[in-house]
């Protein structure tokens, strides 16, 4: 496993093995039912407790951003998390973790005290402090964009921008949430910065002193990126400013 970004309560979260949420998505190639397996199997060395975060109802969102109906969206994510949701219960049972790791879904949130309170607070940033917005929009226009949106981008963007809002919601407090007795570290392939951003207190937010992140991926992974990003960066250098290239390589759910 190759450790790319730690905060300091994720670092804490991996030296002490605590709580790791591990962070999945729909509509992704790298989550296949091996990459998910692999990423366990470091997983579960290192810390004690393991959440698999299903992204149900941000889907929802993530979709009808891309312009699908809600019913359309609302069918594909819930199929499509289903089958993340399978990969990762057969992973549990074949690796005997049963005891230590298990699944969370949207429905299990609905009436979760902390977790509205959470979803509020964010909801309320988003209205109020506009560098949190400017941000979060951002981030949601390089999803909108990535996965070709057949909406308007402004209208795609106050669409999509739940999807991001519900996920923080969560992974920020996720320890009071799930009523966690030690801290927890959010695990993805890929840099969020708006997390990075909130858990920094560059916002009008206090973050959470038990929360934090982990950004890291399989080697194999790794060695491919940096493959392609080598080969796409010599075939358009001569034309293509850097940051044109970096921006060809920004997150996307």
């Amino acid at each position: 496993m190759i450790l790319n970004e730690l905060s300091q309560i994720g670092t804490l979260v991996l030296e002490e093995k605590q709580a790791a949420v591990i962070g999945l998505s729909i509509r992704n190639n790298y989550f296949r039912g091996d990459t998910i397996e692999q990423i366990t199997l470091w997983a579960k060395d290192n810390f004690r407790i393991l959440i698999f975060m299903i992204p149900d109802e941000p889907a929802i969102d993530t979709l009808c951003g891309l312009g699908y109906d809600f019913s359309k969206a609302k069918q594909k994510a819930t199929q499509a998390c289903n089958n993340l949701e399978n990969k990762c219960l057969r992973i549990i049972s074949k690796l005997n973790i049963g005891d230590k790791a298990r699944t969370l879904r949207w429905h299990q949130l609905q009436s979760n005290t902390a977790y509205c309170n959470s979803y509020a607070n964010l909801s309320e940033l988003y209205e109020n402090d506009q560098s949190f917005r400017r941000d979060a929009r951002n981030t949601t226009k390089q999803v909108m964009l990535a996965q070709e949106t057949k909406l308007p981008i402004e209208q795609a963007i106050d669409i999509g921008v739940q999807f991001l809002i519900k996920e923080l919601s969560f992974i920020i407090n996720a320890s009071k949430i799930l009523e966690l007795d030690c801290a927890s570290a959010y695990l993805y392939h890929r840099p969020l910065a708006i997390y990075r951003n909130l858990l920094d207190g560059r916002y009008l937010f206090t973050p959470p002193i038990d929360s934090g992140y982990i950004v890291c991926e399989l080697e194999q992974n790794n060695i491919l990126r940096n493959t392609i990003e080598d080969s796409s960066a010599a075939v358009v250098g001569e034309v293509t400013s850097p940051s044109l290239i970096k921006s060809s390589t920004a997150f996307s759910k």
